[in-house]
């Protein structure tokens, strides 16, 4: 408990108290035995989740520039003219920005929504939710809002963690590398790597 503290001073303790108990359960399965593996794990689904207070991405945009700015390094960017169409619209822009990708549908299925980012890693994509589910012998298809509670969103943190390999880049204190494959590119790097420098001293 200490160590989320520090790492996330400004969340309340409430909210992180529900956590402890769930991530040593997933430490011990992904085998996050070490001080350098748990202090990565925690830096990197900390900063995904804001102090571990947001299980689910934020995709309400109140102005153009940040809308655009959010989608044009990942996703098919919106022009300005169109990026009008969907401020303050989360569910038409998850739909519009995650269309056919990921095993999702066209934008009128409702895929972009229906899964979008969810739990420690903001596990996004149909093809991802089933993977998961599959592998926690969850049933994240009918019921994805599971990852907005504690226990399963560790869980799938734990389950994306050990599929991508992190432990190995952890013990390198690649933190770069981490966020590479957590993230898709190099967001909030800065902030990544300060946070893991937190949490080494919290857990030394």
């Amino acid at each position: 408990m200490g160590a989320l503290r520090l790492v996330c001073p400004a969340s309340p303790v409430d909210t992180l108290e529900v956590f402890v108990a769930p991530l040593l359960e997933v430490f011990e399965e992904i085998e996050a035995n070490t001080d350098i593996r748990q202090a990565a794990f925690l830096a990197q689904y900390a900063h995904e989740t804001g102090g571990f207070r947001w299980l689910e991405e934020k995709l309400r945009y109140t102005t153009v520039e940040a809308l655009m700015a959010a989608t044009k390094p990942r996703w098919d960017p919106l022009d300005a003219d169109e990026a009008w169409g969907y401020l303050n619209q989360p569910e038409r822009l998850a739909n519009r920005i995650y269309a056919s990708r990921m095993g999702n549908g066209d934008e009128a299925s409702g895929d972009g929504w229906m899964f979008r980012g969810r739990g420690l890693p903001h596990l996004t994509g149909r093809e991802n939710y089933e993977k998961a589910g599959e592998a926690l012998n969850l049933d994240l298809i009918d019921s994805p809002d599971q990852l907005l509670s504690a226990a399963p969103a560790c869980r799938v943190g734990g389950w994306f963690w050990q599929a991508n390999g992190l432990n190995d880049l952890a013990d390198r204190n690649d933190i770069k590398g981490i966020t590479r494959r957590l993230n898709g590119g190099l967001n909030g790097l800065p902030e990544r790597a300060a946070l893991y420098q937190l949490a080494r001293a919290a857990l030394d």
